[in-house]
């Protein structure tokens, strides 16, 4: 493949001199043919960080190797490294693992949701981008792209000859723009709607084919981020179907739901879709023809098995090859025959979303249904929307509070095993050199207590969290303990474990007004999360909208119009880093997110298959990804 790591910071000191006189070319290909001379299966070796089971102790910390993760778009003086895909060999065998929970398998794009978004997009299906182990960036479906002088248009070449599966045709240019602009859709299922509409159907813009396979897209004014939001895997990245076969499908069907529900639309991944029954697996087979990599085992079976004891018990007795453990039980796992572990650093990254925030038209909700579910009752949200107001800083003052009364420590080391970091704020996993240094909470019962009196609850009050399932390594049993953390203040808290797939539906109409436990993967920079949680007009919210962070009304009590805007159309990596930290401050000093912390995830190999280090990517690394690299235990 060719690349450049975007952490490399020799781009970003010619970058605005070279937008000004020449197009910023960024290659990003992988081998798209094979050759007989690439060493067979038998010669790819586990990476260093790989564990053998009578060391299970040894798994490495996020502290000892924490992966940073990339900030600005490549450029054309990147030196490419080469990565070879391997000669074909016939894939044999079958490879099992188990997930919390799977979905529905859909596959229709803005209509598919999360999670099964996620898990379709390492198995069936393909977008533009990827990042690599080493937050690379590189083309997948896409072969080389370019941007204009000024950063506004993307010339986007698309790799030739790759082909859908079930016989439905090749990839081209019509398939990419057709299935980014359902994307765009209001109401897409997905966080990613808005982003679509902004980059690939800017109204200041166009989006053309200027070829089967060249797409032109005019992002209306300087945008840096396009590559980010068609990045696989992932749970947001746009992922690519064939249009012909999606528009046939809803003639024939009479509805695109339809079509969704059935999950009948082809992918081009390197594993193709046999069968699925929700609740219990996903069965896919190999994709002998695809484009780059084509799978080492022949057949892959997704269980759905949400009991930890259950994915245990089935790893024991060899019915599943693989999954994420739960750190506190890597020694017993240790001891069953023929395990090895496989780390990746800095996984995922969690914090609490405190709902019911919508002072986006508090003055008015008639006008914006969609943010009217402005909770002013409840301690931690404020009954006025003006940061300068009484009422703002008593809720300030709950909402520092419960983020101070979490000993993040304790969590990390109970139940985490070790195998994680405390976080600030949500998004800023991976940049602790780009972080403001006050940015630390400190556990203080204490001060907590005192805060609260101060606000006017000096007997604490109840409320409502819920931990957010998302695959995270113990996401329920962390929720429960900050529960009872919260006891220590005078806060009774109801705790709920629920499926995100019954939760995601209250985020998206605004219902929600309680406290999520909520993890993500890494992000490229704080700034992408942040646009998916706190503009008004995003489908999937963390349960906060504020003039301040999104308006461009250019009014007095807001003294930072419309700041995301600004970040994310802002080229220059330094200047960026400089609105990301401004911004970081308001949202510090008001207590709006409150951070928890990093973790790594362990996967616990059993006998069959060996270690892919070396080929993991950062999409979202909640999920395991590039299981077409998995190989056989040699």
């Amino acid at each position: 493949m060719f690349g450049r790591s975007w952490l490399s910071f020799g781009f970003f000191v010619p970058m605005l001199a070279a937008l000004l006189m020449v197009i910023a070319v960024a290659c990003g290909s992988s081998a798209t043919s094979t050759t007989a001379a690439v060493a067979p299966v038998a010669t790819v070796a586990p990476a260093a960080t790989d564990v053998p089971a009578a060391a299970a102790t040894a798994v490495p910390s996020a502290a000892a190797t924490a992966v940073p993760i990339p900030t600005a778009v490549p450029t054309a003086t990147s030196a490419p490294v080469v990565v070879s895909a391997p000669a074909y060999v016939k894939p044999y065998g079958t490879l099992d693992f188990a997930e919390k929970e799977l979905g529905v398998y859909q596959g229709w794009p803005g209509e598919t949701g999360f999670p099964q978004w996620s898990y379709m997009t390492i198995t069936s299906h393909e977008g533009l981008f990827s990042l690599d182990g080493t937050t690379t960036l590189w083309g997948r479906l896409a072969k080389d792209w370019s941007t204009s002088a000024d950063g506004r248009v993307w010339t986007i070449n698309l790799r030739e000859g790759v082909p859908f599966h079930d016989g439905v045709g090749e990839l081209t240019a019509e398939d990419v723009i057709w299935s980014h602009t359902e994307m765009a859709v209001e109401g897409s299922k997905g966080g990613t709607g808005p982003a679509m509409r902004r980059l690939w159907q800017n109204p200041d813009g166009y989006l053309v084919a200027l070829d089967d396979h060249t797409i032109e897209v005019d992002t209306g004014q300087s945008q840096w981020d396009l590559p980010i939001f068609s990045l696989t895997p992932g749970g947001n990245g746009a992922f690519i179907v064939s249009k012909s076969q999606a528009l046939e499908l809803e003639a024939e069907l009479g509805d695109k739901l339809e079509v969704n529900s059935q999950g009948l639309l082809a992918g081009t991944g390197p594993w193709e879709k046999v069968e699925t029954r929700t609740g219990e697996w996903w069965k896919m087979k190999a994709f002998e023809d695809h484009w780059r990599k084509v799978p080492f085992f022949e057949e892959l079976i997704i269980h759905e098995l949400p009991e930890e004891a259950t994915r245990v018990a089935n790893f024991q007795v060899g019915k599943i090859d693989f999954f994420a453990a739960a750190p506190d039980g890597l020694g017993s796992l240790a001891e069953v025959e023929g395990t090895k572990f496989m780390s990746q650093q800095d996984a995922s990254q969690s914090h609490l979303s405190l709902h019911g925030q919508y002072y986006w038209h508090a003055d008015d909700m008639s006008k914006d249904p969609k943010n009217s579910n402005w909770a002013p009752e409840i301690p931690y949200v404020s009954s006025n929307p003006d940061p300068a107001s009484e009422e703002w800083a008593r809720a300030v003052k709950v909402r520092k509070a419960l983020g101070m009364s979490i000993n993040r420590d304790l969590l990390i080391e109970e139940l985490l095993n070790g195998e994680g970091r405390p976080l600030s704020m949500w998004a800023w996993m991976g940049h602790d050199v780009q972080a403001n240094a006050h940015w630390k909470w400190d556990y203080d019962v204490e001060q907590a207590k005192q805060l609260l009196a101060e606000a006017g609850y000096p007997d604490g009050f109840e409320l409502e969290i819920t931990a957010a399932i998302r695959g995270a390594p113990a996401e329920e049993e962390i929720c429960e303990a900050i529960g009872d953390m919260w006891a220590d203040i005078g806060v009774t808290a109801h705790v709920q474990n629920v499926p995100y797939t019954v939760l995601r539906q209250t985020t998206y109409d605004r219902s929600q007004t309680g406290i999520f436990c909520h993890a993500v993967g890494p992000g490229v920079e704080p700034n992408i999360l942040w646009g998916s949680m706190w503009s008004p007009d995003v489908g999937w919210t963390t349960g906060l909208s504020h003039k301040y962070l999104t308006s461009n009304d250019g009014s007095t009590t807001n003294p930072n119009p419309a700041a995301l805007e600004k970040i994310k159309t802002t080229f220059d990596p330094k200047e960026r880093w400089e609105m990301s930290r401004d911004l970081g401050d308001w949202l510090w000093d008001n207590a709006l997110d409150i951070g928890l912390y990093t973790v790594n995830v362990v996967y616990v190999l059993g006998p069959e298959v060996d270690p892919w280090t070396e080929h993991l990517q950062r999409g979202d690394a909640r999920r395991i990804s590039a299981l077409e690299w998995a190989p056989h235990r040699q």
